[in-house]
């Protein structure tokens, strides 16, 4: 139980400092036209959608830096929201292809 509390703990500090510098770069979503056609795309699952309100999406991705073409890890996946809306992202049809990664754990460890 307190390796898995370290870790989330290194892995939070990690990204929300990765997040501080794509922020202070002014890193944002260069395709804006691409995430607004994927947020309103039929893959979407309508009560996914219903959530964009909450989640703001694409103010989510603008913050993370996250671009086509990166390489993305998301951690306990969950139901899939940001799954829906990173898969797509990531993936293009070029040499830039992004990689994206859903890291489950076990449940019921520990």
């Amino acid at each position: 139980m307190a390796a898995r509390l370290i870790l989330i703990v290194l892995l939070t500090s990690w990204f929300g400092f990765s997040a501080l510098l794509h922020a202070q770069d002014g890193a944002t979503v260069t395709q804006k036209g691409k995430v607004d056609n994927l947020l309103n795309g039929e893959h979407r699952n309508p009560k996914f959608v219903l959530r964009d309100q909450y989640r703001h999406p694409l103010e989510t991705l603008k913050f993370f830096g996250v671009e086509p073409g990166m390489t993305v890890v998301e951690i306990w996946p969950g139901k899939g929201w940001y799954t829906e809306v990173l898969a797509p992202l990531l993936m293009t049809k070029d040499s830039s292809a992004g990689i994206f990664y859903t890291a489950h754990f076990p449940t019921g460890v520990g």
